[in-house]
C-alpha cells in the first residue's frame, strides 16, 4: 500500500466519485426544478383556459337566469312567474348535464341542483317554496359563479366555510337562513 501509484488511483476514484455524485445531485437538483415550472405553467395555462370556457358557459347560464331576475319579474302575476320559472327548470337541466356541469365546480354545481329543485317544488303548486326563495337561489348561484372565475366573493365563502366547520353544512334550513342574509348584504362575522 506503499505504493504511490496505488495511493494515486485510489484518491483519483475517490475524487472521480465525488465529482460524479455532486454532478449527478446537482443534475437531478437542475431536472426537478425544470419540471416543477413545467407543471407549474401547464397549470396556469389549464387553469386560464377553463376560466375562458367558465366564462363562455357561466355568461349563458347567468343570460338564461335573467328572466326570474327582481327587474324581470316586478309586478308579474304567479302564471307569469310559473312560465319563466319553467324556462328556467329546462335552462338549467341543460346547462347541469352540458359543459357547464361539467367544467363548474362540485359546490357551483351542488348549487345550481337546489336553485333547480326550488324551480322544481315552486311549479308543483304546493306552495313549498316561495318566488323570493328561488330569487335567492338565483343569487347563489350567481355568486358562486363568479367565486369559479376567480372573483373573490369572501361573505358568500367565509360564510359557507363557517357552517362547515360548525357541521351545519347539512341543514338546509340553515345554509337558507344563510343565504338570505347573505342576499340582503346583512351578514355579520
Amino acid at each position: 500500500m506503499d505504493d504511490p501509484r496505488i495511493i494515486s488511483a485510489i484518491v483519483s476514484g475517490v475524487v472521480a466519485l465525488l465529482i460524479g455524485g455532486i454532478t449527478s445531485l446537482l443534475n437531478l437538483w437542475r431536472i426537478r426544478k425544470e419540471f416543477k415550472q413545467a407543471d407549474r405553467r401547464i397549470s396556469e395555462e389549464i387553469a386560464l383556459e377553463l376560466v375562458k370556457q367558465r366564462i363562455t358557459y357561466y355568461e349563458k347560464l347567468i343570460a338564461d337566469l335573467r328572466v326570474i331576475s327582481s327587474k324581470e319579474t316586478q309586478g308579474q302575476d304567479v302564471e307569469s312567474l310559473r312560465t319563466k320559472v319553467n324556462k328556467v327548470v329546462n335552462s338549467l337541466q341543460t346547462h347541469i348535464f352540458g359543459r357547464c356541469g361539467l367544467i363548474a365546480t362540485h359546490e357551483t354545481r351542488e348549487t345550481i341542483l337546489r336553485l333547480r329543485e326550488k324551480c322544481i317544488r315552486f311549479l308543483s303548486g304546493r306552495n313549498t317554496t316561495s318566488f323570493e326563495e328561488i330569487r335567492k337561489a338565483s343569487w347563489e348561484v350567481h355568486q358562486m359563479l363568479r367565486s369559479d372565475l376567480g372573483l373573490s366573493q369572501p361573505n358568500l365563502l367565509s360564510a359557507i366555510d363557517r357552517l362547515h366547520s360548525e357541521e351545519l353544512a347539512g341543514k338546509e334550513s340553515e345554509i337558507e337562513e344563510l343565504l338570505a342574509k347573505i342576499h340582503h348584504n346583512d351578514w355579520k362575522s
